[in-house]
């Protein structure tokens, strides 16, 4: 997990054996810390993102900007995904199911912030180039 008050620490419980969840889990970590970075030059949301949506992340209602965040985070790790398949790593050949089923719930969380979010220009930019990766991303699923 990354902890917002601490920048650049990021807790990590070690599987070795696992290798695919285990760098998931460090591209997704730090995928946290980019976008907690990015969110101290520019705000994401003209609204402060707390009103509470559906996640496809979380049983739990998150807060717009949580949508975003996971959104963000999920689309690096879908994208490491991909990348193990087509290179044919050894170990690769389980994440195609959870590329599957990542990239739906992209597409959902794209919904989401895209119904829900007022996004700032920043945030606009933002979000135009996730859903420019995430439209990659559908079109080898399809």
């Amino acid at each position: 997990s990354s902890a917002e008050n601490l920048a650049g620490v990021t807790f990590h419980r070690i599987r070795p054996p696992d290798v695919p969840v285990q760098a998931a889990n460090l591209l997704h970590e730090n995928a946290h810390k980019r976008y907690m970075a990015l969110s101290r030059i520019s705000h994401f949301l003209e609204n402060d993102g707390t009103e509470r949506v559906p996640s496809p992340w979380r049983m739990d209602l998150r807060p717009v900007r949580g949508v975003l965040y996971g959104l963000h985070a999920f689309t690096i790790v879908s994208k490491f995904y991909y990348t193990a398949i087509c290179s044919r790593l050894p170990w690769a050949e389980s994440l195609e199911p959870k590329l599957e089923k990542e990239v739906a719930r992209l597409r959902q969380g794209r919904e989401i912030v895209y119904r829900y979010g007022k996004l700032t220009p920043f945030g606009e930019r933002f979000f135009q180039s996730l859903n420019e990766n995430i439209e990659l991303l559908c079109a080898v699923i399809s």
